[in-house]
């Protein structure tokens, strides 16, 4: 009941009062206003908080002026809710006391001032009222509080006036390093080419936060005048440095930052270089081939696949290209590097490069240690497509591994689709007549279709046999095979099949038949 809720607002209690200021504010009751308007000089700061956001949920213009008083309250707490409150309720007569809040010591009060603002008025920064508070605000930046200095350099940044651009240099030179950040950060949201100078000179603060604020804010102007120093930026202590202007040098279409990035492409940190390979990319200069192609042997994966879509943009070709040939001793050397991330890359830049050179090398490497090293290796080799890759290949159909074991199947057919018709490819009837016999239905499978491809009669008794595996897929495969082998000891299993619960393993024992009988 309203009665009793304005009663409990008199309570000599404090939390009393609090709960009943909050429920008069969900009650939207307009009765509530001038209760809650004397609440606003209660003596607890609970309360009064309480009070300024019931009004502002009521939004009733009686309490626009006391709204705007409470924005000078001793509390913090009690100015963002007043500012917040004056958003809610919208009325023209609180802008410029929300302008001046914009000094405010408290970021959340001037977070709330500034939301206030933008709901009353998206233009609100290109206002007279507006303009007009700058002088107070820049002679704010050399108030010895260093809060009020904070708050004045926000609220520059906010307004955006050009004019402001000298004094916010000036306060560049401050003790506290936050307070020039703000003023960069200013400067960044003016967006005006003659903030370029004081931008630069920052890039040499002693602070790191500054500095990268200080790129950030000309990677966004992107003045050619910037690209120099941006460069030495590529050399700073800090990695988050180094990152920003790697970015920062990508929007300023000048290839004058090609060779300083292609230094910065060795950068001990990571994100570093797959940033500045980025941003070659984005250069689009020939002369980033070479050492981009050297960063797809880099130990960290981002930094190889970056290389990889850089080298994509500056030309699709690049594997091609005469910068990629001299890469190619160096990536060799990569493919014995102890990190594995490092012998992945290499081979993955061999398989794009696909020169013959790399044959032998590539063929010691389909026994790294590491799976994934191999079946980049096995497919390299099957994207050069050299016959005196077979053997090994064969050999490698080994592997312990299925996965590899299906790449280097798929490099056999590419060098040379009859290869299972070769003595080099009768040869590697044993292996995979022992992978019949695997625990891995995958394994089983594929060795069966692959026994097909061989023409060795040694292979029917195992695939004969695989006609009874456990699984419908392998005996699907062995039927399949037996008809490609076309021998006619095949005949009594295969017309046994015809009968097998899997219809796919029936309709293949049949067309093995028919081939059979046809030969």
């Amino acid at each position: 009941m309203l009665w009793w809720t304005l009663r409990q607002l008199r309570s000599k209690d404090a939390e009393t009062r609090q709960r009943a200021a909050r429920k008069l504010g969900e009650s939207r009751n307009r009765r509530a206003v001038e209760p809650l308007v004397a609440a606003l000089k209660d003596e607890n700061s609970y309360v009064r908080h309480q009070a300024a956001e019931a009004l502002g949920y009521i939004g009733h213009s009686q309490a626009i002026e006391p709204l705007l008083a409470a924005l000078k309250d001793k509390d913090i707490f009690v100015r963002k809710a007043a500012a917040e409150g004056l958003r809610d309720v919208g009325d023209p007569r609180a802008f410029q006391r929300l302008v001046a809040g914009l000094k405010d010591k408290d970021s959340g009060v001037r977070s709330a001032a500034r939301d206030a603002l933008e709901q009353h008025d998206p233009n609100w920064a290109k206002s007279d009222v507006a303009q007009r508070a700058i002088p107070v605000v820049v002679a704010a930046l050399r108030d010895g509080d260093v809060d009020v200095q904070k708050a004045a350099a926000e609220a520059l940044g906010y307004i955006g006036a050009p004019r402001t651009i000298g004094p916010l240099a000036e306060t560049l030179k401050d003790k506290d390093w936050f307070v020039r950040k703000l003023a960069v950060e200013a400067l960044e949201k003016i967006g005006d080419r003659a903030a370029v100078e004081p931008l630069v000179a920052a890039l040499k603060d002693s602070a790191a936060a500054v500095r990268k604020a200080a790129v950030e804010a000309l990677k966004k102007l992107a003045d050619a005048r910037a690209v120099v120093p941006l460069s030495a930026a590529l050399g700073d202590v800090d990695s988050g440095v180094r990152c920003e202007a790697a970015l920062a040098l990508g929007r300023i279409p000048d290839i004058g930052a090609v060779v300083p990035l292609v230094q910065a492409l060795t950068d001990r940190d990571s994100e570093v270089r797959w940033r500045v390979a980025e941003t070659l990319g984005c250069l689009g200069d020939g002369r980033a081939i070479e050492p981009l192609v050297a960063r797809l042997a880099d130990e960290d994966s981002d930094v190889r696949g970056k290389a990889t879509e850089a080298l994509g943009s500056i030309d699709p070709d690049w594997a091609k290209s005469e910068a990629a040939k001299q890469a190619l001793p160096n990536l060799l050397d990569a493919l014995r590097n102890a990190d594995q991330g490092v012998r992945e890359g290499a081979a993955d830049a061999l398989c794009e490069i696909s020169d013959a050179r790399a044959l032998e090398p590539l063929v010691v490497a389909l026994k790294d240690r590491d799976s994934e090293v191999r079946w980049r290796v096995a497919e390299a080799l099957g994207r050069i497509a050299d016959a005196r890759a077979l053997e090994p290949l064969v050999t490698a159909l080994e592997d312990e591994v299925w996965g590899v074991q299906l790449t280097v199947e798929g490099a056999l057919n590419k060098i040379d689709p009859d290869w299972g018709k070769s003595e080099v490819g009768r040869r590697a009837a044993a292996p995979l007549v022992a992978a019949l016999h695997g625990k891995n239905l995958h394994v089983r499978c594929w060795a069966a279709k692959t026994l097909g491809q061989i023409a060795d009669t040694r292979s029917v008794e195992p695939l004969l046999a695989a006609l009874r595996d456990e699984d419908s897929s392998v005996r699907c495969a062995a039927a399949e095979a037996l008809g490609k082998l076309r021998d006619a000891r095949a005949i009594g299993s295969l017309t046994a099949a015809l009968n097998d619960r899997d219809p796919r393993v029936r309709e293949a024992a049949a067309e093995a038949l028919k081939k059979i009988r046809a030969k």
